[in-house]
């Protein structure tokens, strides 16, 4: 018999999935969902005392869920889905008119969403899915098989097909384990605030060697300009400017309209050093079919940048510390958005954390002549520090190397030598 945590649970996330189809319907007719309050229904589950709200509009988010139609659907993908599919059917004796390959565009407390060409539909793990010695555990952007079986409350997931381009971190454990993020993710935003000191060069260059070494493209996006004076801001974009040396696209925005239409000076100096301005320009590096990614940690500004993006305040924004401009994670699930006359972009908590192990390939494609000068170094073993013949401090007197990015390179590179021997004997030689 099936315990009553079980079907109060069910109960809440059936309401969830027909609240988020009702709405999907209406998105997808090109209607935009109503503009009221949200109201919900709440469960308490008797056995833990914990609650299972069931929203019926997640402050009007859910009505920019995408549409199947929002997303590229690859032959690889194509291939593979339809090998799984007969798979199923002639294996495990699923009906095939039953299955269909879907999108994972939402993990919060429920089951996950799950868009397919037919429906978008909260699913469950089905008993193949969790025994399966490959991938079971579903990140937004997963490509999975799904069975939308007749009179059955929920959808079934059967399969989650071979990832590529997967946004992760290292967790910090001795074997080596990533926490993936996000999944066939195109483009990730490093989303920095502009602060009293300025733009944290570390952090940008630390979220870009991990986005690079993924696969993914990246731009970065330096949120509150509003917030600091024009020689602070000159000073700040020039130094990130040149650290990045034109590999990475920059925007500079803010949610203050007012501000950035009036900001004349500001924006000038932007167009002079090749760095875009405004919530258009950063839609433009979302194009039509791709996936991006919002990352940085609390209070960087992410769901206010995605309020502008969508010109509706349909995320919680939350207060940062006075003293030290930290914040506190005001976005507590991992969503796909589609954006108004441009792909989808996947918002997620803050990160305040972003270990580094096993990135040397994003390290060198983010500061690729410090890696090809390794090479020239007097010993094998040099640390770039003080060693006489380091051909990497050699260039600290060049004009095509930013005197503060040779620290950074050997400081990220120093902590992925320290992450490696922390690892387990029987596989650190893979990291070292």
């Amino acid at each position: 018999m099936k315990s009553l945590k079980h079907k109060v649970a069910k109960k809440a996330h059936q309401k969830a999935c027909i609240d988020a189809c009702e709405v999907h319907a209406l998105h997808d007719g090109g209607i935009q969902g109503s503009e009221s309050g949200v109201s919900s229904d709440t469960f308490a589950d008797v056995d833990t005392g914990i609650s299972v709200e069931c929203t019926s509009s997640t402050a009007g988010l859910v009505t920019f869920f995408p549409s199947f139609n929002n997303f590229f659907v690859s032959s690889a993908i194509r291939e593979v889905a339809a090998r799984e599919i007969r798979n199923l059917s002639s294996e495990h004796h699923v009906a095939e008119d039953t299955l269909f390959l879907g999108k994972c565009i939402s993990l919060d407390r429920g089951f996950p969403l799950i868009c397919t060409k037919t429906a978008t539909i909260r699913c469950e793990f089905s008993a193949l899915l969790t025994k399966s010695k490959s991938e079971k555990n579903v990140v937004v952007g997963d490509w999975l098989i799904v069975g939308i079986p007749c009179n059955h409350e929920m959808g079934i997931m059967y399969k989650i097909l071979p990832r590529v381009h997967t946004v992760s971190r290292w967790r910090g454990d001795s074997r080596a384990q990533m926490q993936v993020l996000a999944a066939h993710v195109d483009k990730v935003l490093l989303v920095q605030p502009f602060t009293r000191a300025g733009l944290d060069l570390a952090r940008i260059v630390r979220t870009a060697v991990i986005a690079q070494d993924c696969g993914c493209s990246c731009a970065v996006v330096c949120t509150k300009v509003d917030r600091v004076g024009l020689s602070q801001y000159k000073d700040a974009l020039m130094s990130l400017s040149a650290l990045l040396a034109t590999q990475i696209e920059i925007v500079v925005s803010s949610q203050d309209l007012h501000f950035m239409e009036s900001a004349a000076s500001y924006k000038e100096f932007a167009a002079e050093h090749g760095v875009h301005w405004g919530a258009s320009e950063i839609l433009q590096l979302v194009g039509s079919k791709t996936c991006a990614m919002l990352l940085g940690e609390s209070g960087a500004g992410k769901s206010s940048l995605l309020n502008l993006l969508l010109k509706r305040p349909v995320q919680r924004v939350g207060s940062t510390r006075s003293k030290d401009d930290s914040g506190r994670h005001t976005t507590v699930s991992r969503q796909m958005i589609a954006l108004p006359s441009a792909g989808c972009i996947i918002d997620c908590p803050g990160l305040r954390t972003l270990p580094l192990m096993g990135h040397e390939a994003g390290l060198a494609q983010t500061f690729p002549l410090l890696t090809a000068a390794v090479e020239h170094c007097k010993f094998r073993n040099c640390s770039h520090k003080k060693e006489p013949g380091c051909a990497v401090r050699a260039l600290e007197s060049s004009q095509h190397v930013f005197s503060g990015s040779i620290d950074i390179y050997v400081a990220l590179l120093d902590e992925m030598n320290s992450s490696a021997h922390m690892l387990d004997k029987d596989i650190s030689h893979r990291y070292i």
